[in-house]
């Protein structure tokens, strides 16, 4: 047994009592609400029950958020089995914020750094209930003894695998199974779940452009050496550093402490952010040796075995999100884009052809299957496929430049659409998933 949340799903009624409560016990270090209370069915489709969902740190017993945070800012307090945030450590990634799936760091742009629910440590030492759990009006929400391993089969909540550190009450069967006339026209229901699913992003382009640039640009850095490998072809050492470098320091404009960004190499143990950046300082290194001081063969294969698997870590780091496969199965994979440019600047055209046809048949059946594109973003990938398909194919081996130029206009394009359509798990979206897969 140990200690956890235990949430009544049927005595909530949305008063945002334990909100407050948080509020009021840890006014002094919070900056905006650690605890939350969620709304189901806020457009009330009328075959959808409604119902409350109060969401604060569950402390789990495999804390995503601590594997996953390259600065190494968060620990385990043994005694009370917390997961302790640092904001001292933050960097300010938000990555913590991705794979967290029940949405509990909360990053604040006013200090660049995250917070989150600390369980009212304090508290707990004296054998108090967290003063969310002290205060709530109708018991809905309590502390207590609860079981290792709680199977959450509820509206809002997925079951992880990481134990977290609550128990939920699910709704009665009478109050989950509203009554109904009958099934609402599709037309309608669809209209219902474009309605739920407005507003709830959590990653933006306009926030992540700079990561757009980073990896390409690490894709492009990897085709050339690897090009290199198999072909003679001149590369000015300079130029080729200060491209990496300025890559990097480009990557660093969205982190809310940029100052700390030597942090993101602390947990490589871990944290595939964390062994990206290794890996990519690691390619730069390595990529540089091998350009001013090596002469041998064998110094060119260093760059591009550390070079995938910088790739490589890059694609793994979206493995968080909800909707991203494992490297080299989406059109946008980095790893996949590395070796299209190798491809192409080696002169191995029949290799160019059979990775650019597998790209496109990924980007043709994502396209496809999107719920809706708006006529701008179905002109924006007509014109991704033929600047950075056909073109080059048409090109062929003749003009590399002008070749390597149209398929870097595409994979910018194509990138920049993965960071708009990335869909990062968070309880309001499980909620409306879970609640949308009953309606007839």
């Amino acid at each position: 047994m140990r200690n956890g949340f235990v949430f009544d799903m049927n005595k909530c009624v949305g008063c945002q009592a334990c909100v407050v409560a948080c509020q009021i016990e840890n006014h002094f270090v919070q900056n905006e609400p650690w605890r939350s209370v969620l709304s189901s069915n806020s457009f009330q489709h009328p075959q959808l029950p409604f119902f409350y969902v109060s969401l604060a740190c569950n402390h789990c017993e495999i804390p995503l958020c601590k594997e996953s945070c390259p600065a190494d800012a968060y620990t385990v307090d043994q005694t009370t089995r917390t997961i302790d945030h640092h904001p001292d450590r933050c960097i300010g990634c938000r990555y913590c914020t991705w794979a967290c799936p029940y949405d509990a760091p909360k990053f604040i742009s006013s200090r660049g750094v995250v917070e989150k629910c600390t369980l009212c440590k304090e508290r707990i030492i004296g054998g108090k209930k967290p003063n969310c759990a002290n205060l709530c009006p109708t018991g809905a929400l309590d502390f207590g003894e609860i079981e290792e391993q709680v199977a959450l089969s509820v509206p809002g909540f997925v079951d992880a695998g990481i134990h977290p550190g609550i128990k939920i009450i699910p709704l009665r069967t009478k109050r989950f199974k509203p009554e109904s006339s009958g099934s609402l026209p599709e037309k309608e229901t669809a209209v219902f779940k474009m309605l739920e699913r407005s507003n709830r992003r959590k990653v933006t382009l306009g926030d992540e452009w700079p990561l757009v640039a980073f990896t390409v640009l690490a894709s492009l850095l990897f085709g050339i050496m690897g090009a290199r490998l198999l072909r003679p072809i001149p590369i000015d050492p300079v130029a080729f550093l200060a491209a990496g470098v300025i890559g990097m320091l480009l990557s660093t404009t969205h982190l809310g402490r940029k100052l700390r960004a030597w942090r993101a190499l602390l947990n490589i143990r871990t944290s595939w952010l964390s062994r990206e950046i290794v890996l990519y300082c690691a390619f730069l290194l390595a990529s540089g040796f091998s350009l001013i001081a090596a002469t041998g063969e064998e110094m060119r294969i260093g760059p591009i075995v550390v070079g995938l698997g910088m790739l490589m870590s890059i694609d793994m780091v979206y493995t968080v999100s909800s909707n991203k496969s494992l490297p080299g199965l989406f059109s946008a994979s980095i790893l996949m884009t590395g070796l299209l440019f190798l491809s192409l600047f080696s002169g191995l055209f029949w290799l160019f052809v059979l990775i650019a046809g597998l790209k496109f048949a990924m980007y043709a059946k994502e396209v496809l299957r999107a719920e809706y594109r708006s006529r701008r973003r179905l002109f924006i990938s007509g014109f991704r496929i033929l600047v950075g398909f056909f073109v080059p194919l048409l090109i062929g081996s003749d003009d590399m430049r002008l070749g390597g130029l149209a398929v870097l206009v595409g994979e910018v394009i194509n990138r920049a659409e993965f960071y708009a359509d990335l869909e990062i798990l968070t309880p309001r979206a499980q909620i409306e998933s879970d609640l949308f897969r009953r309606v007839p």
